[in-house]
């Protein structure tokens, strides 16, 4: 049984959200959650609050992609099992939107998310819409998605172009590694990488097997990461970390790229929230190996 607080929950559903999306998309939920608390502050009547939330959400400044990610973020949350007071919070918002064409369009657009404009402008999700804001104001953005991970901070060059998409990158063997307290949601992508690639206990008859790295952190997976190579602990060069906290005798550590397209939004929407159970003090594990 969970006993986080909803901010916790909201600032873990923001950060799930922001690390699946591009600089644009980020700037497109944070123009939207920022839209939405404006109308829920404004004097209008509750139907027109309806139409201009249902409105901003199917505004195409807030792509299709958006929603999407929106939706699967949602479901893997469980929002169609939310409670009954969330749920009466929001249904008069939602009865008077599904007698608008706006709402038909909205619902079809949001398939089971249709509910959460209304539940920011209408009931308690105000707190979420805000912790979103703040978490796209905290997101660094160090350069394109596919940037080498492993590169100087002034290398943008992407991962090899003749690396295609993984047809079962689910299936392939990775190790999953928990960074724990080193995650916040505004550390840059090269901090990201750097937390999770050193410094592990991985046996010599496993590492020349994996091919993926994740970096999971609050449930969900925050990055993954083609493995390109394995070293000794501290014997290659970090940005964002002390040699002294890298070079521990007997440990590992990778390099490599994140990975693009298809096969890094399949390793990203893995489940894998029952793997790091509370308590547990190994940060490794591994799938198909």
């Amino acid at each position: 049984m969970s006993f986080d607080s909803p901010q916790t929950h909201y600032r873990r559903w923001a950060n799930n959200l922001l690390v699946h999306a591009s600089p644009e998309e980020r700037a497109g939920f944070r123009a939207w959650a920022a839209r939405l608390l404006e109308i829920r502050e404004s004097r209008e009547f509750p139907p027109t609050k309806v139409q201009q939330a249902l409105q901003a959400s199917i505004d195409p400044a807030f792509s299709a992609r958006s929603l999407q990610l929106l939706g699967r973020e949602l479901k893997r949350i469980g929002w169609d099992e939310r409670d009954t007071y969330e749920r009466l919070g929001i249904s008069v918002a939602g009865t008077m939107a599904m007698l608008t064409s706006v709402g038909a369009i909205a619902f079809a657009a949001f398939g089971s998310a249709f509910s959460v404009p209304m539940w920011v402008v209408f009931g308690s999700g105000d707190e979420f819409a805000r912790i979103l804001v703040d978490a796209c104001d905290g997101v660094q953005d160090d350069g394109p998605e596919t940037a080498r991970a492993d590169a100087p901070e002034a290398d943008s060059a992407p991962p090899p172009a003749s690396e295609p998409d993984d047809p079962d990158p689910a299936a392939a063997p990775m190790v999953l590694i928990h960074i724990g307290a080193a995650y916040t949601p505004s550390m840059s992508r090269k901090a990201l990488y750097e937390a999770t690639r050193g410094c592990w206990r991985i046996a010599a008859t496993k590492r020349p097997r994996l091919r993926y790295a994740l970096a999971v952190a609050d449930g969900a997976v925050h990055e993954a990461y083609r493995i390109e190579a394995w070293h000794p602990a501290g014997t290659t060069p970090y940005s964002t970390r002390d040699k002294d906290e890298v070079s521990r005798a007997g440990r590992w550590e990778f390099t490599g790229h994140v990975t693009s397209g298809a096969t890094r939004e399949a390793l990203l929407a893995l489940d894998v929230g029952a793997l790091f159970e509370t308590g547990q003090v190994n940060p490794i594990r591994y799938r198909n190996l």
